[in-house]
């Protein structure tokens, strides 16, 4: 009989083994997260690096599988190519927002999720604070880089879509505050 320490310490390997092969996935994908590559592609990123040396394509392939079953990766065999399902883009979304360029004009949300949907609002407001977003009032969030394209995959994924509103704003009159804001956050020079 297994112990349930021996499945958790298991369990935290797969996961980490499928964290490490989405996470590697988005080096290959060089800040577009829609693209399409191709499993060898995917497999040479795995070999180069030191942390997997001893994966076998075996163990790849079985990652692979356990992404594609949990529905965070698309692959289609006949193609021989692997995509990124909006799921494995809300898991990675920090990862994804942290390699996006600053920009001059600043990204607002403002949302007003109804308390019928209190656990997707939550979900939404925990996943805009890992994209990097800061929180100006109750319900307004600014942050300055291009990240619409996750704002409406966070939305669609939670069905809230019709509750956000996202907008750009080249100047507003609140241009000082968010800029000492974002100051706070920045580490010291």
């Amino acid at each position: 009989m297994v112990s349930s320490t021996g499945i958790r310490a298991s369990q935290k390997i797969v996961f980490s083994s499928a964290e490490f092969l989405l996470s590697s996935l988005i080096k290959l994908c060089e800040n577009s997260i829609d693209s399409i590559i191709t499993r060898n592609q995917v497999w040479n990123e795995i070999k180069s690096n030191d942390e997997c040396r001893d994966w076998t394509k075996s163990h790849f392939y079985v990652t692979l599988n356990n992404l594609k079953y949990s529905k965070y990766i698309n692959v289609d065999s006949k193609n021989n190519s692997v995509m990124y399902t909006n799921k494995a883009k809300l898991k990675l979304v920090d990862l994804i927002a942290k390699d996006r360029v600053g920009v001059d004009s600043y990204r607002f949300i403002s949302f007003d999720i109804p308390e019928l949907l209190r656990k997707q609002r939550d979900a939404f407001r925990r996943t805009i604070k890992r994209m990097g977003f800061i929180q100006i009032q109750k319900s307004l969030w600014v942050i300055n880089k291009d990240v619409g394209d996750l704002v409406e995959i966070t939305a669609l994924e939670y069905g809230i879509e019709k509750y956000v509103i996202y907008f750009v704003s080249a100047k507003s009159d609140i241009d000082g505050i968010i800029d000492r804001k974002f100051s706070r956050l920045r580490p010291n020079n």
